[in-house]
Parts: C-alpha cells; sequence; structure tokens
C-alpha cells in the first residue's frame, strides 16, 4: 500500500533540467540516503530510489523515484504512513512544482491542482489513521514496516493501539523515538556452505547494536521454497584484541547477555548495548 504523487516539468522542452537535488535538500530541510539490501539506510546510491527525511521529525521517509528525469518524478510513501511522513511529501512536492512551474501533479492518473494541497494533506492522513484503526483487517500477525533508517515491527496489538486521531499522532511520535536512537542494525549475513545454510549476525562492541529477540529465522532454497536456517551465529572480531574472531550461536548468545546491557527494541529486536570486555568474554567464553 502506497500513495504516489508523479510531478511533471512544465518548463520548455529545450530548457528542461533534473532537479537541482542539493536545492531541493536546501528548501526543504530534508536528509537523503538510499536503502540496501536490508532495507537499512546508507550513502551509497544504487539501483532503488532516494530516499527523504525529516531528521527532526524521522518517520518512514518520502522515496524520491527518476532524481535524474528532466521531464518528469514520483514521490512515494508507503502506508501506513506517519503524520510527517504526509506533511513531509507535500512539502517536497510543493517545491518541485515551483522548480517546475507545474500547477498540477498526478495521482492515480487524476490531474491534482497545488491549491489543493491543504485538503489532501487532511484527506491523506484520515486515510492512514483508518487504515491503522482497522489493523486488524490488513494484517494478522506482527507487522513490520520500513522506516527511514532501517525496518520496525510490531505486534498485531501494538499497531492496534495507534488507532484514531489521537493514536495516529502517537504513531509518529513512536516512530521518531525508535528511529532517533544511535544505534547499528545488525541484519543477517547469509552463506551457503553445500546444503548448509548459515545465518550470521555481526554486532558493534562499542555502539548500540539492534538485533533479534529470537535465533529464529528462514531461508529460501534454489526452489524458492522457506526452510530454517540450520544455524544463526554471532561473530564478534577480537574483542580482546587477540586477533581472533569470536564466534557463538544466536541463541546462547542472547540467553548469556546480562540484563542491563540489553531491553526490547520492537516486536522481533532488542537493543544490545555496549558490553565492557569482561562480560564479553564470559559470553563468549
Amino acid at each position: 500500500m502506497s500513495k504516489e504523487i508523479v510531478i511533471k516539468n512544465r518548463i520548455g522542452f529545450l530548457s528542461q533540467k533534473p532537479l537541482d537535488i542539493e536545492v531541493v535538500l536546501e528548501k526543504t530541510s530534508c536528509g537523503i540516503g538510499f536503502y540496501d539490501e536490508h532495507f537499512r539506510i546508507t550513502s551509497e546510491p544504487n539501483s532503488g530510489p532516494m530516499m527523504l527525511f525529516d531528521p527532526k521529525c524521522v518517520g518512514r521517509g518520502v522515496q524520491w523515484y527518476d532524481p535524474d528525469n528532466r521531464s518528469k518524478c514520483r514521490l512515494v510513501i508507503n502506508t501506513p504512513a506517519a503524520p510527517q511522513d504526509v506533511d513531509l511529501l507535500y512539502k517536497v512536492a510543493s517545491c518541485m512544482t515551483e522548480m517546475w512551474k507545474a500547477k498540477s501533479v498526478y495521482v492515480d492518473d487524476e490531474e491534482i491542482p497545488v491549491s489543493s494541497f491543504p485538503e489532501m494533506v487532511i484527506k491523506d492522513k484520515e486515510s492512514n489513521i483508518s487504515v491503522l484503526t482497522n489493523a486488524k483487517q490488513f494484517w494478522s500477525d506482527n507487522v513490520t514496516i520500513t522506516g527511514a533508517y532501517w525496518p520496525l515491527t510490531f505486534s498485531l496489538e501494538e499497531m492496534s493501539a495507534f488507532a484514531g486521531k489521537d493514536g495516529y499522532e502517537e504513531f509518529g511520535r513512536t516512530l521518531h523515538r525508535m528511529l532517533s536512537v544511535d544505534a547499528f542494525f545488525a541484519a543477517p549475513n547469509i552463506f551457503r556452505d553445500g546444503d548448509l545454510v548459515f545465518c550470521v549476525y555481526v554486532p558493534l562492541i562499542d555502539a548500540i547494536s539492534i538485533m533479534p529477540n529470537t535465533a529464529d529465522g528462514n531461508s529460501r532454497d534454489s526452489d524458492g521454497e522457506e526452510k530454517p536456517f540450520d544455524k544463526s551465529l554471532v561473530i564478534l572480531g577480537s574483542p580482546d584484541g587477540s586477533g581472533e574472531s569470536i564466534k557463538i550461536s544466536l541463541k546462547e548468545y542472547l540467553s548469556k547477555i546480562p540484563e542491563k546491557y540489553i531491553e526490547k527494541y520492537d516486536a522481533e529486536h532488542v537493543q544490545v548495548h555496549p558490553i565492557p570486555i569482561e562480560d564479553l568474554r564470559g559470553i563468549f567464553k
């Protein structure tokens, strides 16, 4: 589910140029990034869309497709979009239409005048409120959504708690709070050894790492069928300075972390705070 706005360049064809990215960022005060294969933000351009977000109120972000196209571009927000994402969508669209001298945009092939943006903001927020209020009609289990920085997972009960106008505002505050944590999202590295499939996590030693809260997980075989990982491991590169990396099963790692260094992050992840070398030795011995 998503909302897409198409903006067309109305400057004379011979004078048309792609939108100046630096000008867009300056006028909208946006941050910029690109998703990697794990939907974590990175500064490295790739084949995916450019991600715009408000650093002062982080949500799911606005995806900018075709930034090098001189005749049109697309802006997309995923549903449910937080209030700050809806506001940012129309803020960026207003900037782009002004730069390209466009007095209208296109939504589902329908031409919408720029003058109606205030009404569209209200309408889109009401639509997202409806999705969250009726969460159980859209999802039946944990809900994973892309955030501007990395994915977030909510239980169905947590998602349902964002119902109504007040719940929707809380949804926006919750995304900002969770995505404002100074942390490293440890995504799985998948390795194959013959028929065996290994899932390896490499957390940071001196910073908060967001890790899965269980060792459960699936991979896909050559036929596309899901199967459990044969082994899930955690590897740290020489925390004691010996030059030797150390490894342990993810299940054992999670069970051995002292409570003062670990806390819930979302429905499927925990925050692991920096662990002193002495305690790390106890975990990996």
